[in-house]
C-alpha cells in the first residue's frame, strides 16, 4: 500500500529562499499572472522602507534547523520592498489558495503565460521572506500572507490572514509597503496586489551600510527593473501582436499600460526593426526564415513536425546607433535589463512564447550553433515556440524550465537550426555579394560608411552622400569667378652695352638704316654717314652680337 509522507514546511520554505530565480525574473513571473488575469494596467514599485519605525522585532523566524539565529533583513531602518499591482479579474478564495500551492493546476488557454503552476509561493519566496497578497473579486477583498517568520517558528505551512496581524505580528500591517498596497487595491474595482518584503537576495547583493552606496544601488536596481519590463513585455506594451493557436485561429494580445514607480514603461525592441531601410543596407537587416521546424511526439503517437516562426536580424553597429536617439535608447536599455550585460553579450537566439520573451543573452547565446564571440555580436535570431496545448508542452523538442527563463533545444530541432545558420541569403537589395551566411554578412559591415551604402541626403539616390558632388541630380556647379584684367606689359628697358675690346666702352649702336660691309683690316668698326665697315679679323668681332643677330 502506498505510504503518505509529510513535507517539512520549514525546510521547504528555506529551500524556496535558495531558488535560482533572478529578482527580475520573479517580477516577470508575477506580471505573467497579471496578464493572464486580463489586466489592462500593471504597476510596479520598488524602494526602501523603515521596518524599525513599523515596530518589527529584532529577532524573529528562529528555527534551530534552518535559521537558528532568526531571519535577517526584517529589522532594518532601510529595507527594500517590491509591489506588483494590476487591475485584472482578481481571485476568489479558492483561486487564491490554488495560486499559492505549488503545482496546482487549472484550465489554461493556449495563449496564457502561466502554464507551469509553480505558484506565487516559490517565485516570491525565492526573493523575499514575507509576501502579502491583496486581491479583490466580485467586491470581496482578501488579504493573505506567506510568512517565513510564521512558517519557521511554527513549522507549519500556513497562510496568515490580515486578522493575524496582531501582537508580535502587528508590524506587518504598519510598513510603508503594506499601506501603499492597501491604497492600491482600494483603487481597483477588481485586481491583485503582491507585496514582497525582506528581500534577502537584494540585501545580500547591496552589502554596504553606507547610505550613498545603498542609494546608488537602489537606483541601479530600479533602472534594471524598468528596462527588463520593457524588453520582456515589449509586445504587450505595444499590443496588437498575434498568437497563433492550434485550431488555426489567432489570439490578438491587447495593449497593456505598464508603469514603474508611476511612470510609463517604454517598449524595447532588441532587433531594431524600426530601422529596417530598403534604401540603406547599413542599418537593420532582416531575413524571414521559412522551412524551420521543431518536433513534437506525445506518448504513443508518431513524431510530427511543428513549424517555427523565425527571423534573423543583423543589427546596426554601435557607431551608427549612437547617431539616432531612438536606436541609442534601445542599446542602453537592453544592456541595463540584466546584470553584467554588454552589447556583445546580447547576441544570439531570442526565444519567445506567446509573444513574451522567455530567454535571451544566455551564456550559450547561440545554443552551440555559433560561438558567443565579438565577431558575431551583430547577429540576433528571433524564434517563437510553436502553438500548443498546455499539457503537450513537455512533448515538444523544446524544453523550458519552471522559471520560464531558460530553454533546452532538442537534437532534432538543433540540426534544423544548424542548417539555417549555414544557409546563404540575399540580405539587402543593395548588397554587392549575391548571397552570404549571416556570419559572413556581419563581417561585411565596416565601421566607416561608404557611399554605396546610403542614399543621398538631398536627392535620395544611391552612390553619393549629398548634393555637394557632381553625381547628385541636385548638384549646382559653383559660379565661375570673373577673369581678372590682364595688367599692361611694361616696356623692356634697353640692355646696357657691355665693355669693348681692351676694356674700352663700345660706341653707341647706330640708329636708322645703314649699309653694312666687311673688311679684313683696320679698326673693328668704322662708321661714315650711313655706311658701316666691320673688320672680320679683328679680335673684338665675336662681341658684335650686341648689334647684330645674324650676319648678312
Amino acid at each position: 500500500m502506498p505510504e503518505a509522507y509529510q513535507t517539512n514546511a520549514s525546510g521547504q520554505n528555506a529551500d524556496h529562499h535558495s531558488s535560482r530565480y533572478r529578482f527580475e525574473e520573479a517580477i516577470g513571473d508575477l506580471v505573467d499572472n497579471s496578464i493572464d488575469a486580463k489586466a489592462t494596467e500593471i504597476d510596479v514599485f520598488f524602494g526602501d522602507q523603515d521596518l524599525l519605525a513599523a515596530g518589527s522585532p529584532v529577532i524573529q523566524g528562529k528555527n534551530k534547523f534552518t535559521y537558528p539565529d532568526g531571519l535577517g533583513y526584517l529589522h532594518e531602518k532601510n529595507s527594500a520592498f517590491l509591489i506588483v499591482a494590476d487591475n485584472g479579474t482578481g481571485m476568489s478564495a479558492t483561486e487564491f489558495t490554488n495560486a499559492i500551492i505549488k503545482g496546482q493546476r487549472r484550465q489554461y488557454a493556449e495563449y496564457e503565460l502561466g502554464h507551469f503552476g509553480v505558484g506565487l509561493k516559490k517565485s516570491t519566496m525565492s526573493q523575499s521572506y514575507e509576501t502579502t497578497i491583496f486581491t479583490r473579486k466580485d467586491g470581496k477583498l482578501s488579504i493573505k500572507r506567506i510568512s517565513s517568520v510564521h512558517i519557521q517558528e511554527s513549522g507549519k505551512d500556513e497562510l496568515l490572514n490580515d486578522s493575524d496581524f496582531t501582537g508580535k505580528r502587528a508590524w506587518m500591517a504598519e510598513t510603508t509597503g503594506y499601506k501603499q498596497s492597501l491604497n492600491l487595491i482600494h483603487s481597483y474595482s477588481s485586481g491583485t496586489v503582491v507585496l514582497m518584503e525582506g528581500l534577502h537576495k537584494i540585501e545580500k547583493s547591496i552589502g554596504s551600510d553606507t547610505v550613498a552606496d545603498r542609494n546608488s544601488y537602489i537606483v541601479a536596481i530600479k533602472n534594471k527593473i524598468k528596462a527588463y519590463l520593457g524588453v520582456i513585455f515589449e509586445r504587450y506594451i505595444v499590443g496588437g501582436f498575434e498568437v497563433p493557436l492550434t485550431n488555426g485561429s489567432v489570439h490578438v494580445i491587447p495593449k497593456i499600460k505598464f508603469r514603474f514607480s508611476g511612470k510609463s514603461v517604454k517598449s524595447i525592441d532588441p532587433f531594431f526593426k524600426k530601422f529596417i531601410d530598403p534604401g540603406n543596407n547599413r542599418w537593420t537587416l532582416e531575413k524571414k526564415i521559412t522551412g524551420l521546424n521543431s518536433f513534437i511526439q506525445p506518448p504513443g503517437k508518431p513524431l510530427a513536425k511543428v513549424p517555427l516562426d523565425s527571423n534573423i536580424y543583423i543589427i546596426p553597429r554601435d557607431v551608427d546607433t549612437k547617431t539616432k536617439p531612438a536606436a541609442k535608447f534601445i542599446d542602453e536599455e537592453l544592456i541595463k535589463s540584466r546584470d553584467g550585460l554588454s552589447r556583445v553579450g546580447c547576441q544570439g537566439i531570442y526565444i519567445y512564447r506567446n509573444q513574451r520573451l522567455i530567454e535571451f543573452a544566455s551564456e550559450d547565446a547561440w545554443k552551440g550553433l555559433l560561438s558567443t564571440h565579438p565577431s558575431n555580436a551583430l547577429g540576433r535570431w528571433e524564434v517563437h515556440l510553436p502553438p500548443h496545448l498546455p499539457p503537450n508542452l513537455r512533448d515538444l523538442d523544446f524544453t523550458l524550465d519552471s522559471t520560464k527563463t531558460d530553454s533546452t533545444i532538442g537534437k532534432k530541432t538543433t540540426d534544423e537550426m544548424n542548417r539555417i545558420i549555414k544557409k546563404k541569403y540575399k540580405w539587402h537589395p543593395r548588397d554587392a555579394n549575391p548571397t552570404l551566411t549571416m556570419a559572413n554578412r556581419i563581417k561585411k559591415r565596416p565601421e566607416k560608411i561608404r557611399a554605396f551604402e546610403k542614399n543621398c541626403d538631398d536627392c535620395g539616390r544611391v552612390g553619393h552622400f549629398n548634393k555637394g558632388v557632381p553625381l547628385c541630380r541636385l548638384y549646382t556647379p559653383p559660379p565661375t569667378p570673373p577673369t581678372p584684367p590682364t595688367p599692361p606689359t611694361p616696356p623692356t628697358p634697353p640692355t646696357p652695352p657691355g665693355p669693348g675690346p681692351g676694356g674700352l666702352p663700345l660706341p653707341p649702336p647706330p640708329s636708322g638704316t645703314h649699309t653694312i660691309t666687311t673688311t679684313k683690316s683696320g679698326d673693328l668698326i668704322e662708321v661714315s654717314g650711313k655706311n658701316i665697315v666691320v673688320n672680320e679679323d679683328h679680335p673684338g668681332f665675336s662681341d658684335l652680337d650686341y648689334w647684330f643677330i645674324t650676319r648678312p
